[in-house]
């Protein structure tokens, strides 16, 4: 069976294509699962948040800086996980949906703020439940070629990085790609 063209490079690794590509499906269900509630509305506010403080380091071998670290390990209590961070990134959040799959659970994350200066649409993470599934996904409120601009010089050097990286035992991957036009960025670390 071929994954569509459009999406991405990630289910092309046998070791993950059974959860990569559920993943992927799952991202848009989740989100058109909140759509057919209520929004929960971000914060109203002026200007975007930059996202910096919050995403820093992902794009570069998909390290999760102090701040994202603990976010993510609280997400399973998602009041906790908002209350890891300061006051501007809060504002910047919308309430933290959950969709429960059968081997992982999605976490989606409406934001209004700015990463490398592209605005940016949500946060997902899909995590496993005791399965080592640990998926990311950054979707950009952006056309695509806006964000790949940024972002796929970044994603290539961190990719190369990777596969050179002696220490990368567990082949954590990044990769960039387009879903219903929207570009997502995507990093791996399930073990």
């Amino acid at each position: 069976m071929k994954p569509k063209q459009d999406s991405g490079a990630c289910c092309f690794e046998p070791r993950r294509i059974h959860y990569l590509c559920a993943l992927m499906l799952a991202a848009p269900l989740a989100l058109a699962q909140a759509e057919d509630q209520p929004p929960s509305p971000v914060a109203p506010q002026t200007e975007a948040v930059d996202l910096a403080s919050l995403l820093d380091g992902v794009e570069h071998q998909c390290h999760y800086n102090d701040i994202l670290e603990r976010f993510w390990r609280t997400l399973p209590n998602p009041q906790q996980a908002i209350r890891t961070l300061d006051p501007q990134l809060q504002s910047a959040l919308g309430s933290i949906s959950v969709a429960d799959e059968d081997e992982f659970r999605m976490y989606s994350i409406p934001v209004h703020g700015t990463w490398h200066q592209v605005p940016v649409k949500q946060i997902q993470f899909g995590l496993g439940k005791g399965n080592g599934i640990h998926v990311m996904l950054v979707e950009f409120d952006a056309p695509p070629s806006t964000a790949e601009a940024i972002f796929a010089p970044l994603v290539e050097q961190s990719k190369t990085a990777m596969e050179r990286d002696p220490d990368n035992t567990l082949q954590a991957s990044t990769d960039l790609y387009v879903e219903d036009g929207k570009m997502r960025l995507m990093c791996d670390l399930s073990t």
